[in-house]
């Protein structure tokens, strides 16, 4: 039941600490996301770790305006990666 337990009593937190992220964390971290299960075992994900504040602050404003001037992106972006690039990414 811990894992039932986990899901109903998670909580969301926007504060976070300064302090640096322990890679052996990152890895961990990143092998269970390789670990979830996907649709026909398509795997679609791609993980991206960024570090530096600057660049993190660049890359969420260029995700925002894509994702605004995209009605389709956040719907289509759910399904296949192969029906986000024929759909969004030729306009």
């Amino acid at each position: 039941m811990e894992g039932l337990k986990a899901i109903l009593e998670r909580r969301s937190y926007r504060v976070y600490k300064d302090a640096p992220v322990p890679e052996d964390v990152i890895g961990n971290l990143l092998k269970a996301g390789m670990y979830a299960p996907s649709a026909m075992n398509s795997q679609p994900w791609e993980f991206l770790v960024v570090r530096d504040a600057v660049k993190l602050a660049a890359l969420s404003e260029i995700i925002s305006q894509w994702i605004m001037t995209r009605p389709c992106a956040v719907r289509t972006c759910i399904k296949s990666r192969r029906n986000l690039h024929a759909t969004c990414l030729r306009g």
